[in-house]
């Protein structure tokens, strides 16, 4: 489990500009697996965004992260090339450090 936060860790600081994307999503994706968990045991777990509420239903959770993954996309899409590295670079560090906060809740990568 340590090496595989590590590698999640290192991954931004890795990535090419081109792969950028690919490690914002697949972060934005691990989070999505988490607040599904938060949403399925509401009496054990609340949730800290505020867009979603403390006890989000799985729908709204699945709407809520499709619309971000797919505005990531929009968006980067059609910024130079510095922004879009920049904004996924961002959304990757949070991203990580929300990632790793629900796992010191209980909460699995997967």
């Amino acid at each position: 489990m340590s090496k595989l936060l590590c590698a999640l860790l290192l991954l931004p600081s890795l990535a090419l500009a081109a792969e950028q994307p690919v490690v914002a999503e697949t972060t934005l994706a691990v989070d999505w697996l988490q607040t599904r968990q938060i949403a399925l045991q509401p009496a054990k777990y609340s949730e800290t965004n505020i867009l979603l509420g403390a006890h989000p239903g799985v729908t709204a959770v699945n709407v809520y992260f499709g619309a971000v993954i797919l505005a990531d996309y929009i968006i980067t899409a059609n910024v130079a090339p510095a922004t879009a590295v920049k904004i996924n670079t961002t959304i990757t560090v949070l991203e990580v450090l929300v990632i790793l906060k629900n796992i010191s809740l209980g909460l699995v990568l997967f």
